[in-house]
């Protein structure tokens, strides 16, 4: 329920997830004294927990009519 959001550097890496299971993860970390922090997101973005409107995503896109740039 917790997936590896990305890395951001050797020492910096982002985890993603339920919140309560991410803060279960913190906890953990926490008491080993490994530095956390709780990031605040509006949307769960490079979760699995994406997936569940992914389908309604592509369907609105494919609704979208694109037009050419008259200005490139």
């Amino acid at each position: 329920n917790v997936s590896i959001a990305c890395i951001n550097a050797p020492n910096v890496t982002v985890l993603s997830g339920e919140k309560d299971h991410v803060s279960e993860v913190k906890r953990f970390f926490d008491e080993k004294d490994i530095k956390t922090k709780m990031l605040s997101s509006s949307l769960p973005f490079h979760s699995p927990l994406m997936k569940v409107m992914a389908n309604q995503f592509q369907e609105a896109a494919k609704s979208i009519l694109l037009l050419s740039d008259k200005y490139s």
